[in-house]
Parts: structure tokens; sequence; C-alpha cells
């Protein structure tokens, strides 16, 4: 027995599968080895590199965690039902597959093995496929249940962990930097443009741009693994995993309970992201005990099933979210990670203006709505996109200035790629530490209070005058706050640019990175599984948090001020807006 372990810095060794180790040697899964997880923040912290390979397969590991602590912790009756209710499942899609896909005119016998299916004879090819000390280290026991209970635990340990493993299977260079280009680019394309088309259905998908890349890279992914098999149980056994993952990737109602594990308030992406990236930026030497938290995970069945942490590792959640604020605010916000971010964004929106290079992942991207593929045509398909990674991105930019630069061309694209890769560092934070932004903003207030903005005017629009109740009663620093999320509304930060921006002056506004608080997280005492909900029982105060930063070449605060006062007394009106 051949036991299979990656080492890792956070995670300590990660058990993996024979099927996993297949995975991990694809190149469509290789590539994520050169896809940087925090963007530009290693200009600022040099040892932050995580690559979303490692992320991804961390992820997987807490996923696991989490998936059996819940069983171990849960009501045997629960577990019972929670089995019971996916083998059901399992047993009424195994009579829809088809087998003539993969086996041809050999699908005939399969055929026959389905119609006397039972899923305890799916064991052996469990072992098979995964390895048997993989199946020997998360064996799972409970004398409650029978050894079909026993496969569709298996069945849904081993597909969970492929589907937390997949979960950033679609990001594309310096991970949502490129996205968030991409979409900026569509957003000013005319309907008429060959690439507008091509873009319109991922946009407008319902999903982010990684997120529908990731969904159909692993769908192919999953189906070219069964094309490496010819054996009816093994396919078959591929096929009923194959399943479960894209019902769990897709949150497929059934499935909801088990794409929530990594993909909810408090999951295993989270988790994996806070620990992993505060301990390479070396800003937390020691975290909150995750340990704890993962060992109180449980699964209940209340309305609908569900994995939750327990109460009693409450203050070890509350330590955990006050480690995420301090990696936000120190690290993803630090004023010149968020430059260099904007920076890089900028640039690419222009290199995808050129329609030049860049088209070919947009080309890509297109023709993967297209899941009608052989195990040819998926190959090829993998090999082209396993060289979308930032390394190459940064080649096409390094080309373009090169080309400036042996031309003797000097413009706004210039002088982005300059600050970029020369650091000269023209543009300069107009703030860089909280203080400075509250102080910013209360003088903002200051000035429109002198002017009566807050005053009540007839022609005031019905949203404006329901703001102006809401904010009566706040402090300064929270009307400015609430004052910034209204003018969000319109397209503000562009127009502001757009007026300030020439030859001689130059600004670039960036949002700072939201943190998505915990909305809906409830916690489970685990002696009489009554649950509570986080924001009545957490003793955690969210800080004041900076919403944008301004880079300025020649433009001074107190013109930043007049001219945001000038759009507030704009968005008054409802037309504006």
């Amino acid at each position: 027995m051949k036991v299979r372990i990656l080492k890792d810095q956070i995670h300590k060794n990660i058990i993996f599968s024979e099927l996993e180790a297949f995975i991990f040697e694809q190149s469509i899964f290789n590539r994520l080895h050169f896809i940087i997880q925090n963007s530009m923040s290693f200009y600022v912290y040099p040892t932050n590199k995580t690559s979303r390979f490692i992320h991804s397969v961390g992820v997987m590991d807490v996923t696991t965690s989490i998936f059996i602590n819940s069983l171990k912790n849960a009501n045997v009756n629960d577990v019972i039902k929670f089995l019971s209710f996916y083998k059901d499942d399992i047993e009424n899609f195994v009579k829809d597959f088809d087998f003539s896909e993969f086996l041809g005119k050999n699908a005939y016998g399969c055929r026959g093995y389905v119609k006397k299916f039972n899923l305890r004879d799916l064991f052996n090819s469990i072992e098979k496929i995964n390895g048997v000390s993989f199946i020997n280290h998360f064996s799972f026991y409970n004398k409650a249940l029978n050894e079909d209970l026993i496969v569709v635990y298996y069945l849904l340990l081993i597909s969970i962990r492929l589907a937390a493993l997949f979960h950033d299977l679609g990001h594309l260079p310096f991970s949502h930097l490129f996205e968030n280009a991409i979409g900026r680019y569509f957003s000013e394309l005319d309907e008429t443009d060959k690439n507008y088309n091509k873009l319109f259905k991922i946009i407008n998908s319902g999903d982010d741009i990684h997120e529908f890349v990731g969904k159909k890279l692993s769908f192919l992914l999953l189906k070219l693994i069964v094309y490496k098999h010819n054996d009816c149980k093994d396919i078959l056994l591929l096929l009923i995993i194959k399943k479960i993952v894209e019902n769990i990737l897709t949150d497929e109602k059934k499935y909801k309970c088990l794409h929530r594990i990594f993909a909810s308030d408090f999951d295993a992406d989270r988790i994996d992201y806070v620990i992993r990236d505060s301990f390479a930026s070396f800003f937390i030497e020691n975290g909150c005990d995750i340990d704890r938290i993962l060992k109180t995970f449980i699964l209940i069945k209340k309305d609908d099933f569900e994995f939750l942490p327990s109460i009693q590792a409450l203050n070890e959640i509350d330590d955990f979210y006050l480690q995420r604020d301090k990696l936000y605010s120190s690290v993803i916000n630090h004023h010149k990670v968020r430059k260099f971010d904007t920076l890089l964004e900028r640039l690419i929106v222009f290199e995808l203006q050129k329609k030049e290079k860049l088209n070919e992942l947009i080309d890509m991207i297109s023709e993967l709505i297209n899941l009608n593929k052989n195990d040819k045509q998926i190959e090829d398909i993998f090999f082209r996109f396993s060289k979308i990674n930032d390394d190459w991105l940064l080649g096409i930019l390094r080309d373009r200035r090169y080309h400036f630069l042996k031309n003797n061309e000097e413009n706004i694209y210039t002088f982005l790629l300059d600050e970029f890769f020369a650091g000269k560092k023209e543009l300069k934070s107009l703030w860089k530490r909280e203080y400075e932004y509250y102080d910013f903003l209360e003088k903002l207030i200051q000035k429109l209070k002198s002017e009566n903005y807050f005053s009540i005017n007839e022609n005031d629009s019905i949203e404006f005058k329901a703001l102006m109740k809401k904010i009566s009663d706040f402090s300064d620093y929270e009307k400015a706050g609430a004052l910034i999320e209204f003018l969000n509304k319109t397209d503000w930060m562009s127009k502001l640019e757009k007026k300030l921006n020439n030859d001689k002056n130059f600004i670039i506004i960036s949002d700072a990175k939201k943190q998505k608080y915990p909305k809906n997280l409830k916690l489970v005492d685990i002696a009489n599984l009554d649950v509570f909900d986080y924001k009545s029982v957490t003793k955690r105060k969210i800080s004041r948090k900076i919403m944008f930063f301004i880079y300025s070449k020649g433009i001074d605060l107190a013109t930043i001020q007049k001219e945001l006062i000038i759009l507030l007394k704009e968005v008054r009106d409802v037309q504006s807006i």
C-alpha cells in the first residue's frame, strides 16, 4: 500500500488519493502553480506568493476535516438519514447513465451490469481507483451503518474533495484582477463588437468569470478521467462521482449543504486563505486555533441538512474574524498593494482593447461554452489553456513596454507601464492609513454642512430623502460612509478620473477590497443541538475601514473634496442615479 502525502506549511501533511494524484499531473491543474492567489501583495510582502495550487489542495484538506468531523459529532440517526438521502439519489441517476460515449460498441455489457446494480459492489473499484491506503486512512466507523451506506460515505467524501479541489480551477492570471478587467472592458464594448457576443453569455451567466470557467474546465476534466478507464464497474463509479461533483459545484438543491462546506459565510475556502496568507505575508505568526473549530463541526438536520461550527468554538471563531480583519487592513488593502492591483487591472483593460494577444484568452473562454468534446479535444483545450497564467500575462505587458521604449512612444499606457514595472512612484496615495482617510471624510462632511447639504429640498429624490432621514443621528464618519455608498450607485469614480485627468495631472481611484461579513452564520451547541445566530452571541466588533483609495499625480486633496461635493450634489436628483 502506497501512502501519498503532500507536505504543506499550514496543514502539515496532506494525504491524497491515486485519483487526486492523476489530477495533480494534468496540465490544466498544474497551471494553478503559476497563478498567484493574492495578486500584487508580494510587491509589499515579498514572501506572500501563495499559489492557487496549494490553496486548492488546502481547501480540499479543510473540507475533508469539516465533512468527517461533522459526521463523527452528529446524532447517529441524522447520519443514517443523511447517507440514506444520497443513497436514494445515487441509485436514481445511475439508471440514466449512457456508457456508449466512453465504450462505444462495448457499452452493451455495462448496461446489463447497471440493471443488477448494487452499491456495495462498487467498493473494490473505490479502493482500486483511489488506493487502499487512502480508503483506510479516511475510514468511517458507525455500527448503525450497513455496507451500502459506507459506500455512499466514500462516494460523498471523494466527490466533495474533488469539488473543493476544483473550486478555483478557472482563475485567470493574477486571480480576480483579470476578471475585473474583463468586466470593465466588456462594459465599454459596443454591441456590434465580436468580443461583445463572445463575452455576453459568460458575463451574464450568473457566475463570476472564474466560477464559469472553473465549472466548464472541471466538467471536462471529470469527463477525461472517465475516458481513461475501460472497466464497467470503474466507469460506473467515476460517472457517479462525476455526477455528484457536478451537482456540488453547480449548487444543486439536494447538494447545497455539501457545496456550503467550501462556499458559505464561514467555510473551508476562507479558513485556508486567511491562515495561509497571514502566514505567507509573515504579518501574523500565531493565528487562531483552527483545529478546535474544525474538530467541533457537526452535521444537523433541521429543515435541511447543514454542516455547522459549534458554539463551543465561539472564541476561536471570533479570533478567526479578528485575524481576517488584520489581513484585509494590513495586507490585502495596504495602499501600495491596492495601487499595484489597480495599475495591473488598467493595463489589462488597455491590452484587451488592443485586440491582440489577450484575444486568445477570450476565444478560449468562449470555446468552453460547448462541452461536447472527446478526449483528444479535451486534452488539446487543456494544453492551450495551461499557458494562461501570470507569467504569460506579464510577458505580454513587458513586450508592450519594450515596444514603446524602442519607439519612444509616450502616452498614458507607457506612464502606467513605467509605474508598474519601473517603480517610478509618480502616483502618490492621497492617504495611506485609516486615520488619514477618516480625516479626509470628516473635512468633507464639514464642508457639506457649511453649504447646508443636509437640508431637504422639494426637488430631492425619494431615495435621497430616505437617506437623510436614516443618517440624521450618524456621526460625521458614518454620514460620510453612507454618502459614499449612495454615490456608488453612480459611476462616480470613472467620472472623476475622466474629469481631472489631462496631460499634466492624473488620478486613479481604487475600491478597497470588501470583506463578506457573516450574515447567516449559525453555531450549534453539540450537547443539545440548539442553534444560535453568530451575530447574537459574538462580542467581536467590526472596525471602520477605508472604502477607497485615490492615487494622484499633481492633484491635491482639496481638489478631490471639491469635485466630490459636486458629485454628491448631483445625486440628490433621482435622474442622476
